[in-house]
């Protein structure tokens, strides 16, 4: 996959959550933590057992720190390691996704601020692996 194609795939922003602050995704009777959310997918966390498979549709609530709850509804992309990649159909308004971003970037600056010092060594990678 070449540098374009990955830039396309990541087309929406990703807010990424620290431990003790991530949302909670109710899927049936099953609840898991979100470790990354976009308008568009988001990476579950699993404890425990997962019953849907890759390429499987699903529908659950993403419940944010100040309660409000969101339907949510996609399709698993992969699992890796204790986490599962989804795309979605119906998935975070980007109004919520501004006042989520301004809530972290509030209550965890110390979080973001290594977000970003990772983002950037990413990118200072990236570049020089281009020369």
């Amino acid at each position: 996959m070449d540098d374009k194609q990955r830039e396309t795939r990541r087309s929406h922003y990703r807010l990424r959550y620290p431990p003790a602050s991530q949302p909670t995704i109710q899927i049936g009777n099953d609840t898991y933590q979100v470790a990354e959310i976009s308008e568009a997918g988001a990476r579950i966390v699993l404890e425990g057992t997962f019953s849907i498979a890759p390429s499987e549709a699903f529908a659950g609530d993403v419940v944010f720190h100040d309660g409000e709850s969101i339907s949510i509804e996609g399709s698993v992309l992969r699992t890796h390691g204790n986490e599962v990649a989804v795309q979605l159909t119906k998935g975070i308004s980007i109004k919520r996704m501004l006042a989520e971003q301004i809530w972290l970037r509030k209550e965890f600056p110390m979080f973001f601020d290594s977000v970003e010092r990772a983002r950037e060594r990413w990118r200072q990678n990236k570049t020089l692996d281009r020369s």
